[in-house]
């Protein structure tokens, strides 16, 4: 029921109209509630239609030094372009190009301590040294620390690298091996 609830809300519509304008066309990702006002006729805010597109999680409001701060959630601006395709449907402009999402790069900053690259670099090293892929854990650990038992620091911080698909850990009888994955040897510049 919330897309018609949506749909035939014109405040609703126009408020997320405007908040995706602001952030494509001035690159602003928040409006406050004064210049959102002052953009509607009569200049008061439909709170009917903003309590509707916060239920749906089309936009977000926050408090900031007194005053509400709206922006638009990736759902709303996804919402908001496909209505602007439909429009442009119903306009019978059927043969204008409907716009492809640009892909774009991404770059993902993992933000590692010094203790997971050290790790990532220890696993990199034996690698090299064995010319083998998957290491066992205890030798990382005994490389690190001079012993076979692998302290609970060093398994938590493989779980996270893991996690991260970083390095690859996989049990084999009671030992677990751990490799670098091609995003693990791309985070150490390898790749």
């Amino acid at each position: 029921m919330g897309l018609y609830e949506v749909l035939s809300n014109r405040n609703a519509v126009w408020i997320l109209k405007v908040l995706h304008d602001n952030e494509v066309h001035r690159k602003s990702y928040m409006i406050r509630s004064s210049d959102l006002a002052h953009a509607s006729s009569p200049p008061k805010l439909p709170e009917e239609a903003i309590n509707l597109l916060q239920s749906h999680n089309l936009i977000s409001t926050e408090m900031i030094n007194e005053e509400r701060i709206f922006s638009i959630t990736q759902k709303g601006s996804k919402f908001i372009e496909t209505f602007d395709q439909l429009v442009s449907v119903m306009n019978h402009k059927v043969n204008a190009p409907i716009q492809q999402p640009v892909q774009q790069k991404v770059r993902v900053e993992y933000g590692l301590n010094d203790f997971e690259k050290k790790i990532m670099e220890t696993i990199m090293i034996l690698q090299k040294k064995k010319k083998s892929q998957y290491l066992e854990l205890g030798d990382v650990s005994h490389h690190m620390y001079k012993t076979k038992r692998t302290p609970p620091t060093v398994s938590k911080a493989v779980n996270n690298l893991s996690d991260l698909n970083l390095i690859e850990k996989k049990k084999s009888g009671e030992k677990f091996s751990v490799a670098l994955t091609p995003s693990g040897l791309k985070v150490l510049g390898l790749q």
